[in-house]
């Protein structure tokens, strides 16, 4: 038996949506940002790996 249900890649389901996500989505605080900074000593010249940042708000963040 084969399925009517049309088949579609992730690229092409979010593809209309992934702008409206990217403007829309709440931002952390720049205090948090200032707290990780101080926690962790980072003055901005460490490279730093984040394994599952959901959405990467902190890691695309300049």
């Amino acid at each position: 038996m084969t399925s009517s249900t049309a088949s579609y890649t992730p690229e092409e389901l979010f593809a209309s949506t992934a702008p409206y996500y990217a403007a829309h989505r709440p931002r952390y605080a720049p205090e948090f940002y200032a707290l990780l900074a101080e926690l962790f000593g980072l003055d901005g010249t460490q490279r730093v790996l984040a394994l599952g940042a959901g959405p990467g708000i902190i890691a695309t963040r300049p």
